[in-house]
């Protein structure tokens, strides 16, 4: 029901297809790229979940795993966006999201998660993105563990 392509640019190199149970509505899960079907859908009444994660971990089993279950909620429908969009495209035109979750990865733009969040001010962000800035320093990891009593090496 879900099939994503891997690309490169303009070119797709191939089409990845999963299947899970329970199996969502094919309707759950919407490349950014389908926006225009998003759109269309004005009549959806429920929570639209932003994915903003570079291909290597949006791309990943374990994630599409999470995004099935996620999506087999009818109140729920996913949003992914494309690793071309989160790369090339202005945050004026990231689709929007009433919650939005960012995956942080080598080469992932975290400055434009954090001003597209500032922009387009989703109701709910499932991860703090300034923090991910200190996750990506021990001696930040290890002050913040030691301040929250939490035992460390």
């Amino acid at each position: 029901w879900y099939k994503m392509a891997d690309t490169v640019g303009d070119e797709t190199l191939g089409v990845k297809s999963y299947s899970s149970s329970p199996s969502p509505s094919a309707s759950s899960i919407i490349l950014d790229t389908d926006i225009s079907d998003l759109e269309e859908r004005d009549d959806f009444k429920g929570v639209t979940i932003g994915v903003c994660a570079m291909s290597c971990k949006s791309s990943s089993q374990p994630m599409h795993k999470i995004l099935y279950r996620i999506a087999a909620n009818d109140a729920v429908r996913v949003v992914l966006f494309t690793e071309d969009t989160i790369i090339y495209k202005p945050i004026q035109y990231w689709p929007p999201c009433d919650a939005f979750i960012a995956f942080y990865s080598k080469g992932y733009p975290l400055d434009k998660a954090i001003n597209y969040v500032k922009l387009k001010r989703p109701k709910v962000i499932i991860n703090d993105l300034e923090m991910q800035y200190s996750l990506l320093d021990r001696r930040k990891v290890y002050k913040i563990l030691e301040e929250n009593g939490i035992d460390v090496p």
